[in-house]
């Protein structure tokens, strides 16, 4: 990720100069945007900025500069991934990982090629946080989310799980993504911490996440965790889709009292006898 400043933990950010669209205000710079604007996102569509996952207005960071034949230069930190369509199709993919060649989706949903790509510092760190976890910055699709690992994908040991960290940082924000689509008012107070510029909703799961990732020697422990992962994300599920959820408990329990009352009649049957 990125470094310099006092801000650690700028692994996935934009620069405070980058620009997004803004329903009702047109270009917008990143430094500019409130939670609560309408921005545009992936298929062409405007969601609400819930949060921002990081959110440092000054200190240089370091990020990487991905050129293309249009629109405008991206620049985004090392691991926060972008839409890439390369050799294993179209998916996400980290800007550190981002070759010659690779094409990425503009806003129109049109293909652009890159022509280069380079390391670069820029002043301010900043992560919105959309409903799809997608935004469109500088005219080019990108996700809100970053790896904690030098890959696209959850790495257990040297094996990839093929597990997309935009997926998991999707559904890891899946409660707090409801809690504010129902009290926007609520998020719109959000803090941060002071130390990383992380939002105080993400920073302790960051932090053991990156440490986690960091101790190579823990790839068991990693494998027991994301087993854990995947069943906290099933309860997500689960408790933010409350249909299915109460057909769920509904069917449960028509079981238990049919299997109750076969009970009864067995054992009312038994004493007769």
């Amino acid at each position: 990720g990125g470094g310099g400043g006092g801000g650690g933990g700028t692994d996935f950010c934009f620069p405070a100069d980058a620009v997004v669209e803004v329903e009702t205000q047109g270009a917008t710079k990143m430094k500019d945007l409130r939670i609560g604007d309408k921005i545009l996102t992936a298929n062409q569509k405007f969601e609400t900025i819930y949060s921002f996952g990081h959110a440092i207005p000054s200190d240089e960071f370091e990020f990487v500069r991905i050129t293309t034949a249009e629109p405008a230069p991206l620049e985004l930190t090392p691991n926060h991934m972008v839409f890439v369509t390369d050799r294993n199709g179209y998916h996400a993919q980290i800007a550190a990982k981002l070759e010659v060649g690779d094409v990425l989706q503009k806003a129109d949903g049109e293909q652009t090629r890159i022509t280069n790509v380079q390391s670069v510092r820029r002043e301010g760190a900043y992560a919105p946080f959309t409903p799809s976890g997608t935004l469109v910055v500088n005219g080019v699709v990108a996700s809100s989310f970053a790896s904690l690992q030098d890959s696209a994908t959850l790495l257990v040991g040297q094996y990839s799980t093929g597990v997309s960290y935009h997926w998991i940082g999707h559904y890891f924000e899946t409660p707090h993504r409801f809690i504010c689509s129902v009290a926007l008012g609520w998020c719109q107070n959000e803090t941060y911490n002071k130390e990383t510029g992380l939002s105080n909703w993400i920073h302790l799961p960051f932090k053991v996440g990156s440490w986690m990732v960091r101790n190579d020697a823990n790839s068991i422990l990693r494998l027991v965790v994301l087993s854990g992962m995947l069943g906290t994300i099933f309860a997500m599920w689960v408790l933010t889709n409350w249909l299915p959820a109460v057909s769920l408990a509904l069917v449960l329990g028509c079981l238990v009292v049919f299997r109750r009352a076969s009970l009864r009649v067995c054992f009312n049957k038994q004493k007769l006898l």
